[in-house]
């Protein structure tokens, strides 16, 4: 278990409009392997699960399709905004106890992400470089970089937030919608 759920540490350097150097947490080849196949087998059921409000993940060509609609939407309605809130890195930052409470709300068919969650992150993460441990340093948030249920879990966990936006829009009389 711990060899297979721990972080090895790489130092990431970035550049671009902002030069950016920071440690990038990396799992298991194999555990990524395995939940590449597990994403595939739930990708269906899980951009059912997630619609309408999330159109990003598990949908074929999603972002594309977001950006369309969007665009569309507003050349429709001129007199209409839109709001892009990005969470930046939110894949690396949600907390894994508000991952679980989401993932239990998810569909029969995707209640496969849960048990996988719980099994692989219940636990912190130990942190190590070059076969070193960072004198007990433990990772307790997000999933590891790589992991390919990342941003599916991500979607979960911001699924409430963006429904208790889109009520808040209709019931304040909006007429618009709230994507992800």
């Amino acid at each position: 278990y711990q060899l297979v759920t721990a972080v090895d540490l790489y130092g990431a350097f970035k550049t671009g409009e902002r030069v950016d150097a920071r440690p990038i947490g990396a799992g298991d080849c194999v555990r990524r392997a395995i939940a590449r196949v597990q994403m595939d087998g739930i990708k269906s059921a899980m951009a059912e699960d997630l619609a309408p409000i999330q159109v990003a993940v598990g949908v074929e060509g999603g972002p594309g399709k977001m950006v369309y609609m969007v665009r569309e939407y507003l050349n429709l309605h001129p007199d209409h905004a839109c709001i892009k809130i990005d969470v930046r890195n939110c894949h690396n930052s949600f907390g894994r106890h508000a991952a679980l409470l989401a993932l239990a709300d998810a569909s029969p068919g995707c209640r496969s992400l849960l048990q996988a969650f719980y099994a692989e992150y219940r636990h912190a993460s130990a942190v190590h470089h070059a076969g070193r441990d960072y004198n007990g340093l433990r990772s307790q948030s997000g999933a590891q970089q790589g992991d390919p249920r990342a941003t599916a879990i991500a979607a979960y966990v911001m699924r409430q937030d963006l429904e208790w936006l889109q009520d808040q829009l209709k019931a304040n009389g909006g007429t618009g919608f709230v994507v992800a």
